[in-house]
């Protein structure tokens, strides 16, 4: 029997075994371009996240498991996208559903795509995806059949390669921690577990240990009474990447040179520490398990090569909202739905179930602010992921690296009001410096708080008393000190003063203070030797021991470098004009020397400042050009010089003898083969100078390549003892432009015979010119003392110095 034919509008309702065939064809695609849409998508944010390195400081940062998270997020997306279609199946023909499908789902995917390149823009992708997904939608309009084909013989391969994604990146990096644990040597059986807490952003002044009016951190202070606390400890940078690198390879940062961002996110291996030994490593050859957790996924994270002597690095996708969020849809929406204020209605209704639970608020108080520090992971997530590790093994003994990020800014604990007493982000109070304190102090107390919840499941677990743990900061925070209102642009006392705290139940003095200026750069070599390892030249800075245990005079007192690069890329909204008023390093380099008494910063292009900063806390007076001053500078400057040469921190190199006479327009070329046959010593060359009393002389060092900038010469001028002259005049300083300070006396022969200035023309000379002292009938020698600023790059570049305008001269040094 034939049946009638179908009128019209029979034919647009879909039988419902039709309609299930339609609905399964949606699926199928949604699952099809979901899956490529994913692939493409995770890929390309971990290529154009390198390629686009520039902007680290201000994306949203991924690794190797975007891949699968895109996919998945991808699928789900698209799924939610056929649903409207397939319930309008019913109603309209097939291959016109197949049709709006493949003109959505193509729109999407390729609008995708061209967004994540972030060279278009948003209007140019719209129009470029409208374009290809019509001309699809027109070929599938009249290939129906081979479009179903297309997705139903492919699907199954690129499920597969999902599949494979997934396991590949999560379960190779499970296995690749299981093989490591099981190669650790046997560890001593009274071992120790380690644990090291840096609370970032945290300044030492704003904790009641320390001297605070304010309870802020009452379990840190209560660790503190029970263990060793430093009264003076200064962190190597006031920024985070530096900083934690010193904190791991011991070394400051002029040497291991890790200070620009210089990503690898492709590589499972990321980029090394300077290619140095860290703790993490050294710890693993003692037998322990080593795990660094961190809250900190911008500067802190296994992109930057921070995995290195760690098994288990976790930062980034904690949770399901972060995942998300990292995703090209998750950031779309955030962009486009949830940047409110925090307060508003829609934002009131996300709360409630939770959605925006995950965001942070920016400086005006809007949420779903996406910025670098939106992705807020809190204390208490970070606790439990070093819990839930160190709970997989207890056979071995365990060494943790934990970042807590919730005390810096955005300030506050998650759940503050805007209407408390303590001020919340909106617009009256952004430029209030009490209400930003107030913030900043409940930041601490929040994490605190976590800390001690920590130590509380350290002893329901029975890890207290076998646990050695250090608290402290990786830099301190302005607050609208010096004109700055964050960190990272200066090198000023509340930037680099941190906390540091030494607890271990019953096997530390409680309650000893140390009041010695040391550097957060000794953790490593004193963690080595509480677990009874010498750290010999493995951590170069010296182990902090001997200040609580060991005889008198064990520890050689030294001034404390830190050290901050040039900021290529100025913050935008915070700090923006600061470089007006002080000098920051928005204009150049800057390097800080600290001792019992003085703090001298010396910016490579605006001149020095120094602070008696125990009579001047807030540095305030700049005693750069007072005669103390002068004196206190004398002393300092070869101190720098031999940090930078390595004869300070323990590098192995011997000194190059002052053999070197320059006369008669002869130079010598000194200890040539010595230095090349060992690439890790640093460049400190002597030259003498013999001249009658009362001459007038020009130096000038400058690199032999005029364009090069590696190498940045500092020169000096010494006598037989090693002692700075005061008989020069330093071109240098004479016309440093503001917010510098200049010679008050340019031209005279009255300044330290010392220049570390540049030539802003070629930025690699540094010129002096000397008045010999002494009577005209004596001959007087000299030394001239070449280091080099960029101490960290290695052996020393070729360069020329000339002495005299008369008596110009060239060597190839190196």
């Amino acid at each position: 029997m034939i049946s009638p034919p179908q009128t019209n509008a029979e034919q647009k309702t879909s039988s419902p075994k039709s309609w299930w065939s339609t609905a399964g064809a949606l699926l199928q695609a949604a699952i099809w371009f979901g899956i490529v849409t994913g692939v493409v998508e995770g890929t390309s944010l971990l290529f154009f996240q390198s390629i686009n390195s520039e902007r680290w400081g201000l994306m949203v940062h991924v690794s190797e498991p975007i891949i699968w998270i895109s996919i998945v997020v991808d699928v789900l997306f698209f799924s939610v996208l056929a649903l409207p279609i397939a319930l309008a199946a019913r109603h309209i023909h097939r291959e016109t559903a197949l049709t709006m499908a493949a003109f959505l789902f193509t729109l999407s995917l390729i609008y995708d795509w061209l967004t994540l390149t972030e060279r278009l823009g948003a209007r140019s992708c719209v129009l470029l995806a409208i374009g290809i997904a019509v001309a699809f939608g027109r070929w599938v309009a009249v290939h129906p059949n081979r479009t179903l084909n297309l997705y139903r013989r492919s699907l199954p391969s690129l499920v597969a390669i999902a599949v494979l994604a997934f396991s590949g990146i999560e379960g190779g990096r499970w296995l690749a921690e299981r093989r490591a644990v099981s190669r650790l040597p046997l560890a001593a059986s009274d071992s120790p577990n380690v644990l090291i807490i840096v609370v970032d952003t945290l300044r030492a002044d704003h904790l009641a240990s320390y001297g605070y009016s304010r309870v802020t951190s009452p379990n840190l202070d209560s660790m503190a009474r029970e263990g060793i606390l430093f009264e003076n400890a200064i962190s190597p940078s006031s920024w985070t990447l530096p900083s934690h690198a010193s904190l791991l390879t011991g070394r400051y940062p002029f040497d291991h040179g890790v200070d620009k961002v210089v990503p690898r996110p492709l590589s499972w291996d990321g980029p090394k520490l300077g290619n140095y030994p860290t703790l993490g490593e050294a710890m693993q050859r003692l037998g322990y398990r080593t795990g660094a957790f961190s809250a900190n996924r911008i500067y802190f994270s296994a992109n930057l090569g921070f995995t290195q002597g760690f098994m288990h690095f976790e930062d980034y996708f904690h949770s399901v909202s972060d995942m998300f969020v990292r995703t090209l849809i998750g950031r779309e929406f955030v962009r486009h739905f949830m940047y409110r204020k925090w307060r508003s209605n829609p934002n009131r209704l996300l709360r409630r179930i939770g959605v925006t639970s995950f965001m942070d608020r920016d400086e005006e108080g809007a949420a779903g602010y996406l910025g670098p520090f939106s992705l807020r992971k809190r204390a208490g997530v970070v606790n439990q992921e070093v819990l839930n590790w160190i709970d997989r093994d207890s056979t071995r003994p365990f060494f943790a690296f934990l970042n807590y990020f919730d005390v810096h800014n955005p300030y506050g604990h998650p759940d503050f009001d805007v209407h408390s007493p303590t001020g919340g982000p909106n617009a009256e109070s952004v430029g209030d410096l009490q209400s930003r304190i107030d913030r900043y102090d409940d930041g601490i107390q929040y994490a605190d708080d976590y800390l001690g919840r920590l130590l509380h499941q350290l002893k329901k677990r029975g890890l207290d008393r076998k646990t050695f743990i250090v608290i402290t900061s990786d830099h301190g925070e302005s607050l609208w000190q010096h004109r700055l209102a964050t960190h990272g642009k200066a090198l000023y006392r509340e930037l680099l003063h941190v906390p540091l705290v030494f607890w271990y139940s019953d096997h530390l003095p409680a309650g000893w203070r140390v009041p010695t200026m040391v550097t957060t750069a000794s953790i490593p070599a004193t963690i080595l030797e509480l677990v009874g390892v010498d750290a010999g030249q493995t951590f170069p800075a010296q182990t902090l021991v001997p200040l609580w245990k060991g005889p008198r005079g064990g520890f050689n007192e030294q001034p404390v470098l830190a050290e901050l690069s040039t900021e290529e890329f100025p913050d935008k909204i915070l700090d923006r004009d600061a470089h007006k008023f002080v000098m920051t390093s928005f204009d150049g380099p800057i390097k800080s020397l600290l001792t019992s008494d003085w703090h001298l910063i010396l910016h490579k292009n605006l001149g020095d400042q120094l602070y008696s900063w125990r009579d001047d806390r807030d540095e305030s007076k700049n005693l750069i050009n007072t005669r103390a001053g002068r004196i206190a500078e004398q002393g300092l400057i070869p101190e720098l010089q031999n940090l930078l040469t390595g004869l300070a921190t323990g590098i192995s190199r011997p000194q190059v003898a002052p053999m070197n006479v320059v006369q008669s327009n002869i130079l010598a070329v000194p200890g040539k083969a010595s230095r090349m046959a060992n690439p890790k010593q640093r460049l400190n060359d002597y030259f003498r100078i013999q001249e009658n009393g009362g001459d007038r002389i020009s130096i000038q060092v400058r690199a032999r390549e005029p364009k090069s900038a590696i190498f940045d010469p500092i020169v000096s001028i010494e006598d037989g003892r090693g002692n700075l002259l005061e008989s020069c005049r330093n071109p240098g300083d004479d016309g440093i432009p503001p917010p510098g300070v200049p010679d008050p006396t340019p031209g005279a022969f009255d300044d330290l015979c010392v220049n570390h200035y540049v030539d802003h023309t070629t930025k690699t000379t540094s010129s002096l010119e000397i008045l010999i002292p002494g009577s005209t009938s004596s001959t007087t020698e000299l030394l001239i003392r070449v280091t080099d600023w960029n101490a960290g790059l290695g052996p020393g570049r070729d360069y020329q110095i000339s002495v005299d305008v008369d008596r110009e001269l060239a060597g190839n040094v190196k």
